[in-house]
């Protein structure tokens, strides 16, 4: 289950990227319908989502997203 729940990890943060988005606004804009299937798929397997993200974070480092400036 490690494969799989680092790909997952890997597929949200590069999706996070992609959008220019912060974590908090990623989760946020999220529908009730993802934040549950995601909520599951993290829960469901704690064990092995612990070590993937463990994996995850020794290979890729902090996660760097830039955060956009509000111009008004």
């Amino acid at each position: 289950m490690i494969p799989v729940q680092y790909n997952y990890i890997k597929a949200i943060n590069e999706d996070q990227r992609r959008k220019n988005k912060t974590q908090n606004q990623y989760y946020e804009g999220m529908s009730y319908q993802e934040e549950q299937l995601h909520f599951n798929t993290q829960l469901a397997f704690w064990p092995s989502s612990f070590v993937a993200s463990l994996i995850y974070k020794a290979r890729h480092g902090k996660s760097k997203i830039s955060k956009r400036k509000n111009i008004s």
